[in-house]
């Protein structure tokens, strides 16, 4: 009988292999296992509404952009206290109050700050805190919690730019705009249409200094 002794170990090299480059079979079969994963992964996918790759595939029909959008207006922060809120940032940060109202209609009770004493356009903070327990916006703080509660843009008619966007299939809030801060008319535009974030879009009255 033979005694077979046990082979010695293999020495160990200590070169640490590199990448694989573009003539390696092994990039080609890495590259082929990825991309039959991530087709997979897509098929698996429910195109469901409030999500960018929603969006991305939604068919719009505008060539151009938003007939009548003038730009960025404001962010709106939702706020359980709104004199706390204006105190951290006009005497933190240096903010100025532009305006304060109570707007029933909203059952809000909001204030406008700017980092410029004209309120340029794109140029605001919005605070708004709810005046009511059965407010949406209360409602909103109850669930979520102090933070972002929407982005607004200004547009011309926001009764043209609204009806635009229903015909291109995305949800807006009011049938008719409602009446919004300093006399200007507002919509909404669904979040779940928009990637998760609410848009608010804003009609300038003509007697507010932020119209022209």
């Amino acid at each position: 009988m033979i005694n077979a002794s046990p082979r010695p170990p293999r020495p160990q090299s200590d070169v640490v292999p590199g990448p694989p480059t573009i003539t390696d079979p092994m990039l080609y079969l890495h590259l082929a296992t990825t991309a039959q994963r991530d087709s997979t992964l897509a098929a698996r996918v429910n195109h469901q509404s409030g999500t960018l790759m929603f969006m991305t595939r939604r068919p719009f029909d505008l060539n151009t952009g938003l007939p009548g959008l003038l730009g960025f207006d404001h962010v709106g922060i939702a706020v359980p206290d709104l004199d706390a809120a204006i105190n951290f940032y006009r005497d933190l940060l240096g903010l100025q109050v532009v305006h304060r109202e109570e707007n029933l209609d909203q059952q809000v009770a909001e204030a406008m700050l700017t980092t410029g004493e004209n309120g340029a356009l794109g140029n605001q903070l919005q605070l708004l805190m709810p005046l009511a327990e059965d407010s949406v916006l209360n409602r909103f703080l109850m669930r979520r919690g102090s933070g972002l509660h929407h982005v607004a843009y200004a547009v011309s008619d926001v009764r043209s730019a609204s009806s635009t966007l229903r015909k291109c299939g995305v949800r807006v809030l009011y049938d008719a705009p409602r009446a919004g801060t300093r006399g200007s008319q507002i919509n909404f535009v669904h979040p779940k249409d928009t990637g998760g974030v609410l848009l608010e879009l804003v009609e300038h009255a003509a007697a507010d200094p932020q119209n022209g």
